[in-house]
Formats: C-alpha cells, sequence, structure tokens
C-alpha cells in the first residue's frame, strides 16, 4: 500500500461531511434503488472495521484546522444491518474528534425495518439522527418498495415510525416521487402529518416517465398540498415540505438573481466513502464502481480519492467546486437558472442519465421549473395570509 497524499489547503474546500457505505446489502428490493443492487445479497459486500477506521482517520486529517464542525451519514445498502459496525465506527470517530478538538454530528438514511425504539436512546445520545425513508400511504409505498420475497414492507415501517415518532418528536422523513405515484403526494403528506411527522422531504424519480400528464398532475397535487399547509401554519402547527419551503424562500429573500452556488457541496466538502476505502463525489456515485477491488484500486473515474493512493483525481474533483463558474449553457440559457433553489440538477442524476455531470437531464429540468413555480405560489400565498417560511434544518425566517 502506497503512503496516502494528503490534501493541499489550497487545492478546494475541506472536507467537512461524508457518508459512508455501511453495507452494500439490503433487506428490501426497491426497484428504483439508485444504487443498481435490487435484492442483491453478498456477505462480503460489508465494510470491514479497520477500512471504516482508516476512511475516518483519512477524512479527519483531510479537514481545515479551523473546521470545527463535521458530520458522518451512514449509508448502504440498508445500514442499520450493520448497527452494531456503526456504534463501533460512531465511537471511534467521537474519541477522534475530542482528540483533534471538534464537533461532530452524525446522521443516515434507513429504510425503517429495523428502526426500531430500542436503538433511540443510543442513536440520539451520539447525535446520530436518521431519516426514515417511506413512501407515503401503504398503496404508494407497496408500489416499487418490496421485501425480498416481493411482499410490501409498508406494514412494518408504519409500525415502527409511529413507535418512534412517539418519542422522537423531530424524527424526518423522505419519500421518492414517481409518476405512477404522483396522484398519491397529497394523501402522503396528510398521512405523515397524521402520525406526527412535520419535516418532510420528497425526491423525484427521475428513471420514470416524466410525460406531459405527470407534470400537470404534480402541479395539482402540489397546489392541494400548498393550501394544506397554509393552513397548519395558521392554526400555529406548521410542516415543512422541503423543497416547497425553500423554493419561496428563495423567491421571498430575492426579488432579482440569487448568489452564484454550486448545486450542492458533493465532490467539494461533502463526499461519499464505498466499503472498499474509495472516495466518490456523494453516496450516489458510489454504485459506478461496483467491481472487483483490485480493478478499483486502478480505476480513477469517479472515485476521486482512496485511503489506498490518497488524492487520485484532482482533475475530476475540480469540476464538482468549480461547477457554478462554468455552468452548463442550457442552464446559463434557463429562465429560472439564477432565480431558483436550481443550480443545474443533481450532479449524480445527470450523471447517471446522461453521462456528464454538466448535461442536465430534460426532465430534471422541467421538474425544477414546476417546483419554482409552486414556491412561487406557496410565498403568494404566505404573504397574503402575514405567515413565516420554515426552513429544513431549524431555520426560521420572519416576513
Amino acid at each position: 500500500m502506497t503512503e496516502p497524499i494528503f490534501i493541499n489547503y489550497n487545492d478546494g474546500p475541506p472536507l467537512n461531511a461524508c457518508t459512508i457505505d455501511l453495507t452494500e446489502n439490503c433487506n428490501l428490493a426497491c426497484d428504483y434503488c439508485f444504487t443498481w443492487r435490487t435484492g442483491k445479497q453478498d456477505s462480503s459486500r460489508v465494510l470491514k472495521e479497520d477500512t471504516g477506521r482508516k476512511i475516518i482517520k483519512w477524512w479527519i486529517e483531510q479537514g481545515y484546522p479551523s473546521v470545527e464542525d463535521r458530520s458522518i451519514a451512514w449509508w448502504g445498502g440498508e445500514p442499520l444491518l450493520e448497527y452494531e459496525l456503526m456504534q463501533r465506527l460512531v465511537v471511534y470517530a467521537e474519541e477522534a474528534a475530542e482528540r483533534n478538538e471538534f464537533r461532530i454530528t452524525f446522521g443516515g438514511d434507513t429504510n425503517g425495518i429495523l428502526y426500531t425504539i430500542d436503538k433511540l436512546e443510543w442513536l440520539e445520545k451520539h447525535k446520530c439522527l436518521f431519516v426514515v425513508s417511506l413512501d407515503g400511504i401503504q398503496p404508494a409505498h407497496d408500489l416499487h418498495r418490496k421485501t425480498l420475497t416481493g411482499e410490501g414492507s409498508w406494514k412494518v415501517i408504519d409500525k415502527n415510525l409511529r413507535e418512534v415518532v412517539d418519542v422522537f418528536s423531530q424524527q424526518k422523513v423522505r419519500f421518492s416521487l414517481s409518476p405512477d405515484t404522483l396522484k398519491y403526494f397529497y394523501e402522503n403528506v396528510l398521512y405523515f402529518y397524521d402520525i406526527g411527522i412535520r419535516d418532510v422531504a420528497f425526491s423525484p424519480v427521475y428513471e420514470g416517465h416524466w410525460n406531459e400528464e405527470a407534470f400537470e398532475l404534480f402541479v395539482e397535487e402540489s397546489k392541494r398540498v400548498l393550501k394544506f399547509i397554509i393552513q397548519k401554519h395558521k392554526e400555529g402547527d406548521p410542516i415543512i415540505i422541503m423543497h416547497f419551503n425553500d423554493a419561496a424562500f428563495v423567491s421571498r429573500t430575492h426579488t432579482g438573481e440569487t448568489p452564484n452556488t454550486n448545486p450542492c457541496g458533493a465532490g467539494s466538502r461533502y463526499t461519499g466513502w464505498s466499503i472498499d476505502g474509495f472516495m466518490y463525489p456523494c453516496h450516489r456515485f458510489n454504485k459506478h464502481s461496483q467491481i472487483l477491488c483490485k480493478d478499483r484500486m486502478k480505476h480513477e473515474v469517479p472515485i476521486i480519492a482512496s485511503i489506498y493512493k490518497g488524492w487520485v483525481n484532482r482533475p475530476f474533483r475540480r469540476e464538482f467546486w468549480n461547477f457554478k463558474d462554468d455552468p452548463p449553457k442550457k442552464c446559463l440559457e434557463c429562465p429560472i437558472f439564477m432565480k431558483s433553489i436550481c443550480r443545474g440538477g443533481c450532479y449524480a442524476v445527470n450523471w447517471d442519465l446522461t453521462g456528464s455531470i454538466k448535461t442536465p437531464l430534460d426532465a430534471l429540468c422541467r421538474f425544477s421549473k414546476k417546483q419554482h413555480e409552486i414556491g412561487l405560489l406557496y410565498n403568494k400565498m404566505a404573504q397574503e395570509e402575514g405567515l413565516s417560511i420554515d426552513l429544513s434544518g431549524g431555520k426560521y425566517v420572519k416576513i
């Protein structure tokens, strides 16, 4: 093994957030899974504890000494399949943070099958907060998110989530929105609200067939959602719908162009680690090198770095942190590019479906425009009612 190469502080932003895959295995077989490992089980595709420690050590040493806050999110596969491994790595990272005098928090995404109330006390104590992926009401969820035997998974997750929310009111949920589940959008929001969730995010499944009918239905359902969340705001018990709230906030606080920013922090301050010790722009890129480990050590794209060779692909990383300075021509020609939360779409979606982070998918562009339209409407409705705009992450913005 060669000695790792460390980041020159002038070579881009410091690394202060990352995901680490604990396993590539999962106890569900969701047919739209972006990891491309639907239903596959392989006992060898689990992070070795020694590799996890090396990842954390290498990653910590790359941050600026002045960066006081760092975060690690646990991913997979289903990370809670390796709960005990995660606990040991959390303690290891906490001890490293204490020695190096910075604060560290943890998080992750779970499908909820193993997210049981008996784990909450430990998770809260160690500032390790998970988002639950649940696609809403049973018909919406069970359509795509099935068990390895082909059965729906909603009943188990619904039970676990209700028990968790009873003792942890800050629980967040994310659901996937595909063309064939759009009709449940409004009902999903009502469902989450009824069980006590007040912070909800949704992620479009861009691999679906997003035709004109789907976009029209998205707008129609979104307007129903807006009426509901405005009413709950008026009643003093608001619910955050990310990204509607963020879009409304941007349209309220910026009458002209917004500050020039990247789509997200992927590839710059935030990166994703695979179980083999390779660092990618984010967790969604890891799957692109699901090949033999001996071959991964020779492969540089889309790998940015590794615990084996250090900083192996500076030019590729620069494409991410310099994105805002050289955005796609398609984006520059878009009327909402500098007036919305869209900054070129999702790097990973673009890479997956067009082959380049700088070639936005048409469906993504159209969805962003519709979402911006909904954000403008939400802002207008909130202003008419004299309401505030709440943002995910604890921000609170008054008029």
